[in-house]
């Protein structure tokens, strides 16, 4: 089934409770830029506040994340972010196979070198490693634990081996703020833990070396050992997508597209860590207007189809049938198995909380558990 064809065959079901934005206001403020809808003055006047200089930023709120629109932007930030902390240099190791002599050899390492990260299999050649700064993996560690391109995490200690006179690096230790990401990793990785004690901690999850094949002119091949890893001081919008901080300096353009400044603005937990610099430093807000670009109709009309193919739960189909009978007596039957461990589940549940009488089945209690329900 084709994709277009899949697509108007599903059934919408929104999500009305945004987790990343605790404030009701200012997540009104995000859905309504999303949407391409009118703020009013005042809503204006509130991302307005959230301006300042990137000086300011600079002093106040350096170890913010930064996100620009602009590859360039991210790789320049990201190159002084670090060189005024402490820092351990890696430098990826670069096998290189196929030449037929030294002058083709120094010309395969010339194009190497000048080559992108995302060129050379998302490996970086010179990785500057602070500890307690954020990094972001490159690569698809272990698409089941989490461990996955774009992850972003702290990294808390850089290990060595001891037993080398050059002292490699062969372990980077990062504290990812999703517990979900490197789970299983962790789990692994705990005779490591064990070993060292005070230095190591079981929430930190152990990120080793990759290789990557790199085919240059001329049959010559380049493999190289490194760590999956980037500086993630500085972000792409594009990029951050999926990611929460507590913190962001978001490189606000007026030429930007309302989505793109929407993915920017809600990065951040909540507006007081929102911070919001521009070239011109006239500190305005330019898109708080009404949309109506072909992006955004195309996105309203969307709405609008998808709201009428909604999918109804069966949840809602009795809550129907509550609604219907309100002259009737509701018994409803369920089994809990373990009602203490469930009573909070059953008390903030919408249908069993409608109903007039609750019969449980396998409550796991004999005739001295007291169980309170509410």
């Amino acid at each position: 089934m084709h994709g277009a064809v899949l697509w108007q065959s599903l059934e919408f079901y929104p999500l009305v409770q945004v987790m990343r934005q605790t404030n009701e206001q200012f997540s009104t403020i995000l859905t309504k830029i999303g949407n391409g809808e009118q703020l009013s003055p005042d809503e204006v006047v509130i991302i307005e506040s959230r301006f300042r200089t990137a000086e300011w930023c600079q002093q106040h709120v350096p170890r913010a994340i930064r996100l620009f629109h602009r590859n360039v932007d991210v790789e320049r930030y990201n190159s002084i972010a670090l060189v005024d902390r402490e820092a351990a240099e890696c430098t990826a190791d670069d096998i290189y196979s196929g030449f037929k002599d030294n002058s083709q050899l120094a010309g395969a390492r010339t194009k190497v070198h000048k080559m992108s990260v995302a060129e050379t299999g998302c490996l970086p050649y010179l990785l500057r490693l602070a500890v307690g700064t954020p990094y972001m993996l490159t690569t698809n560690v272990d698409v089941e634990d989490g461990i996955v391109n774009g992850a972003i995490g702290e990294l808390m200690f850089v290990e060595r081996d001891e037993d080398d006179t050059q002292q490699q690096i062969t372990r980077l230790w990062i504290k990812f703020e999703n517990d979900s990401i490197g789970r299983m990793l962790r789990v692994k990785a705990r005779p490591l833990v064990y070993s060292k004690p005070g230095v190591l901690k079981a929430e930190w999850t152990p990120i080793a070396k990759r290789s990557a094949n790199i085919s240059l002119n001329g049959g010559v091949k380049c493999k190289r050992v490194q760590f999956p890893v980037v500086s993630a001081c500085a972000l792409t919008v594009h990029k951050s997508q999926g990611g929460t901080f507590s913190e962001v300096v978001y490189n606000y353009e007026k030429s930007q597209e309302q989505q793109l400044v929407y993915v920017g603005l809600s990065r951040v937990t909540s507006i007081e860590g929102l911070y919001l610099t521009n070239q011109s430093n006239d500190f305005k807000f330019h898109h708080g207007k009404a949309a109506v670009t072909p992006r955004i109709r195309d996105l309203r009309t969307e709405l609008g189809r998808l709201n009428n193919h909604r999918l109804r739960t069966i949840g809602e189909d009795v809550m129907a049938t509550i609604a219907s009978n309100t002259s009737a007596v509701m018994l409803m039957s369920i089994n809990v198995q373990s009602l203490n461990a469930h009573s909070l589940d059953i008390t903030t549940d919408r249908v069993l909380s409608a109903v007039d009488l609750l019969a449980l089945s396998e409550t796991w209690m004999d005739n001295g558990t007291q169980a309170v329900l509410g």
